[in-house]
């Protein structure tokens, strides 16, 4: 294991590994024009998203969160950030994930409506608060375009970086009310209840999943009923209005899906991947 994505390039290029995965946008683009590479890249079931804590009084009102949501601009996070690596969000769900709703409601950068909103909440000044974020450069770059958003309609957002450990710790523990907080999720077996029940199910509250204390019982019953059918297509059809609701409600604002990358040398044949991006040596060979 090479946590740093810095380290795993260099020791890709002198060749003391022979494949490596999650390199930097920049850096997997200057190794695609390496032809001693063979580099792949492709949509993964995975969301990076801003998280609001309901009990902070200062979140508790949807239309705060809407008005953040249409303060930050995502295309730019795509663009800044990842490289063009990743893709806008509109869902909670991940576009390549079996029952994606691509219609659900999405919140495009609109300034005045985002300082609308936060008037008739009670804001009109904006306010100040905190924006934690754990120690990664792409999710504290992601932070400071955020912040520079935000600023636009009087929310002054303060950046506070934490130890990967030390962040997991703060984001599930039940006693600490949080503010604004950068977080991801992945799915594994191409199901939309994977995201939909644990991050938003009021039953997860206790299982530390669901960290924001969101509470909707509509949408418990959505999911319920969703978990309890075996007609594949009425289930699709629950989860997609399961999503509508997290979309208008905005317990967390999904920001975007960004890519998986990996690289490897080009003497190396036949390594296959599924669309979870699952590594495959079985007919791999060495040339």
């Amino acid at each position: 294991f090479v946590p740093e994505a810095n380290s795993r390039m260099i020791m890709l290029e002198t060749g003391e590994i022979d494949l490596a995965r999650d390199l930097l946008p920049l850096d997997f683009k200057k190794i695609s024009e390496d032809t001693k590479f063979t580099t792949v890249e492709i949509e993964t079931p995975s969301n990076m998203f801003l998280g609001f804590d309901l009990r902070n009084e200062l979140l508790a009102d949807k239309r705060v969160r809407q008005a953040i949501a249409y303060a930050i601009n995502n295309e730019d996070l795509v663009k800044t950030v990842f490289n063009g690596s990743a893709s806008v969000a509109t869902s909670p769900v991940p576009k390549i994930t079996t029952g994606h709703n691509e219609n659900s409601n999405n919140y495009p950068q609109n300034i005045e409506k985002a300082k609308q909103l936060l008037a008739e909440a009670g804001y009109p000044n904006g306010f100040n608060i905190e924006l934690f974020v754990s120690e990664d450069n792409q999710r504290i770059d992601m932070a400071v375009i955020i912040q520079d958003n935000l600023k636009k309609i009087g929310i002054n957002a303060e950046i506070k970086t934490f130890q990967w450990a030390a962040y997991v710790s703060t984001i599930e523990n039940p006693n600490i009310i949080k503010p604004l907080f950068i977080m991801s999720w992945n799915i594994s077996n191409d199901d939309p209840d994977e995201v939909l029940y644990p991050l938003y199910h009021s039953s997860q509250i206790d299982a530390h999943t669901n960290v924001v204390f969101y509470k909707n019982e509509k949408f418990d019953n959505l999911i319920s009923e969703a978990r309890e059918t075996t007609d594949k297509e009425k289930r699709m059809k629950l989860y997609e209005e399961a999503q509508d609701i997290i979309q208008e409600d905005l317990p967390h604002y999904t920001l975007v899906y960004p890519k998986q990358n990996f690289a490897y040398k080009a003497s190396i044949k036949n390594i296959k991947y599924n669309k979870r991006a699952y590594l495959d040596f079985q007919d791999t060979i060495i040339e």
